[in-house]
């Protein structure tokens, strides 16, 4: 009975002497102020914890305990761990909770500054200067829906542009089909010659409308 009690003592001794540490532990951040964070395909969870946080004797037992008594999957991406605690930090590594950058394609954009813009982004440019698109109809600067698209860290570029170039033809596909009958363009390929012609042309939104119907006029009656 005696041995039972002073074992139940150790264990009590133990559990007050490790416990406020190790809550104090789990509710730590990031040593140096760490704000961004990328995990890699194929970092250990060890190796990453062992990185971004203080790693005295006592740390490296908290960090084993934790580990031990918790199941730990990390997922791979570029995380935001400001003001974030130890705990906080490792169930976003554990869900993916990345964090998501937009790219924005404004109309009228031409493919410099596409260009300039990708490379001021966290996109991987497997698509220089749009050579990944294909289009028999324009230049493909002029066959991408303005839109914004929200993307992870080190997205392809690629994917991106031939989702818009994809919306971009599904939009136009149907306002063709609404357009006016006696409108004098025989196909779509005509119409987007006209709106790259009209959007180049114009200084402003409002002079679109008036430019495009003296275009239309000349075509109507025959003219070049």
């Amino acid at each position: 009975m005696k041995y039972i009690l002073k074992t139940c003592l150790l264990f009590l001794f133990i559990f007050l002497l490790f416990y406020p540490p190790y809550k104090s532990f789990v509710n730590i951040q990031p040593k140096n102020n760490i704000e961004f964070y990328e995990i890699h395909s194929g970092d250990t969870v060890n190796d990453v914890l062992y990185d971004l946080f203080p790693t005295d004797i006592f740390n490296k037992i908290f960090i084993k305990i934790f580990l031990f008594a918790n199941e730990t999957i990390i997922q791979s991406g570029e995380y935001n761990l400001k003001d974030k605690s130890f705990l906080t930090i490792l169930n976003d590594f554990k869900i993916g909770n990345t964090i998501t950058y937009s790219f924005e394609i404004k109309e009228g954009s031409n493919i410099y500054e596409l260009e300039t813009q990708v490379n001021n982004s966290k996109l991987i440019n497997d698509c220089e200067y749009l050579k990944c698109l294909r289009s028999n109809l324009l230049n493909n600067e002029g066959l991408l829906l303005p839109d914004t698209y929200f993307y992870k860290y080190s997205d392809s570029l690629s994917e991106i542009l031939q989702r818009s170039q994809d919306e971009f033809f599904k939009f136009s596909l149907n306002l063709w089909k609404k357009k006016e009958p006696k409108l004098p363009l025989a196909t779509l390929s005509d119409a987007l010659i006209l709106a790259s012609i009209v959007e180049k042309e114009a200084g402003n939104e409002n002079e679109k409308s008036i430019i495009a119907g003296v275009f239309l006029h000349r075509l109507s009656i025959g003219m070049k």
